[in-house]
């Protein structure tokens, strides 16, 4: 009965530590303001903080929560300074597309991928668009 206590106890630890690695916060120097060009009084642009904004036609929307992989880039292994960043839809899943902030290991670049737009919300769909976006400066 302990043997199965103490791999019950493995079980839910595995769990637990798997899943803070996959649902990580967005790290400071990747939140900012992002445009076409890195000018930021252009539109379509992207805020990213605690929630994502897009301001996109004159209007501002938000997204939250947010999720970032520092990983996914590259797999378990990657060292890169890529990193996707995303919403979770209503269900809690990440939402499609991925903003990939410092993209193709471009610092202040960020990328939303087209060909996955088709069920985004039209902001994002502006977005990706008119990506690649740069970050403004400060």
């Amino acid at each position: 009965m302990r043997k199965m206590a103490m791999s019950g106890f493995g079980v839910a630890l595995g769990l637990a530590i798997a899943g803070h690695a996959l649902a990580q916060g967005v790290s400071p120097d990747l939140k900012g303001s992002y445009a076409p060009g890195g000018d930021c009084t252009k539109e379509p642009r992207v805020i990213i903080g605690d929630v994502l904004t897009v301001i996109a036609g004159g209007k501002s929307t938000r997204y939250a929560p947010l999720d970032a992989c520092y990983s996914c880039a590259g797999g378990a292994r990657y060292e890169g300074i890529e990193v996707w960043v995303t919403y979770l839809d209503s269900k809690k899943e990440p939402a499609y597309p991925m903003f990939r902030v410092n993209a193709d290991e471009k610092r202040g670049n960020l990328v939303v991928d087209k060909n996955d737009i088709q069920t985004a919300p039209t902001p994002v769909r502006a977005v990706a668009m008119a990506s690649p976006l740069k970050k403004c400066a400060r």
